[in-house]
Formats: structure tokens, C-alpha cells, sequence
């Protein structure tokens, strides 16, 4: 991945660097998404369970990163509040419009703001893959919908081992 720059649920810098030493799952969404959002993070909390279970611990080489497109309403402390009602370990992040393009475009991840349906109310039509980072920074794998945590991991499993990072 090229150099870019978020903030996370933290308030602190989450950049290219924070990918390094660990396998990253991705989303893009937003935190007033109906479905596809809560979804996709609950099922993400149950591949770190099912992950966690196998090992007795939480991976600690595995990361959870939700990616805010909606600049405009999440704000760091909603992302922070709505982060941890999925998993108290993923790291939720955002930016200004032009920063979340340019990592989403290096995602290969698109999303719209849809029009108004009253002052403040509105969707953002998103992509709803979950995407693998490497440990090395470099994007391996996309999930496509529908997301089955037991496909997810050994899919995961799978890629790990081809890329020999044990």
C-alpha cells in the first residue's frame, strides 16, 4: 500500500505502518449504516473468536480495521462508541474526504453519498468486501459477499500459508 493517513478511534495516526507485522481485515462502511455495516463487523468479531478459540488467545498478529466513508457524520468519538460494540480490539478509523479516497482507491473500494432524504439524513452506498493486508503492507485477498466466518478463515488460513508467514 502507498503512504496514507487516518485517525483513528483513539484520536492517534493510523497510517501504511500500522499494517506491518500483522494480517489486516478491512472494511469500509459507516456507523448509520442499516445493515451491511453491523453485519459485516459481527461477522468479523466471530472470525476473531473462532480464531481466538483455536489458539486459546487473541491473535495478536491479527487486526480488525473499519474504515469510515462518512467524514461528514462520524466523528471520532461515534466511531470510537460504535467500534466497541462489535469488538473492543478493532480499530476503527477516519479522515477528510480526499484522504478516505485515497485509500480507498488503493483498495479498490468505492462508495457515494447518497442525495438527502431530509436535513442530515442520507445513505452511503458502499463496497461491502472485507479485504486482506498482509503483513508485509501488501493487499492479498478480497471477501466477497456472502460473508461465512468459517469460509472467511479458511480461506485466510489458506492464504497465510502460501505466503509462509508463520
Amino acid at each position: 500500500l502507498q503512504p496514507f493517513e487516518l485517525t483513528d478511534h483513539n484520536n492517534s495516526v493510523f497510517n501504511e505502518k500500522d499494517f506491518l507485522d500483522k494480517w489486516s481485515f478491512v472494511f469500509f462502511g459507516f456507523t448509520s449504516c442499516p445493515h451491511i455495516c453491523p453485519t459485516t463487523l459481527n461477522v468479523l468479531n466471530s472470525v476473531h473468536g473462532l480464531l481466538a478459540e483455536e489458539t486459546g488467545e487473541i491473535p495478536d498478529d491479527m487486526q480488525v480495521v473499519f474504515i469510515s466513508v462518512d467524514p461528514d457524520r462520524d466523528s471520532i468519538e461515534k466511531i470510537a462508541d460504535y467500534i466497541a460494540k462489535f469488538n473492543k480490539d478493532f480499530i476503527g478509523t477516519t479522515a477528510n474526504k480526499q484522504k478516505i479516497d485515497n485509500i480507498a482507491k488503493q483498495f479498490g473500494s468505492g462508495y457515494v453519498k447518497d442525495p438527502e432524504t431530509a436535513a442530515g439524513e442520507y445513505n452511503v452506498s458502499h463496497t461491502s468486501a472485507i479485504f486482506l493486508v498482509d503483513p508485509y503492507g501488501r493487499l492479498v485477498a478480497t471477501f466477497s459477499q456472502p460473508h461465512q466466518p468459517s469460509t472467511i478463515i479458511s480461506q485466510y488460513k489458506k492464504i497465510r500459508s502460501y505466503f509462509s508467514w508463520d
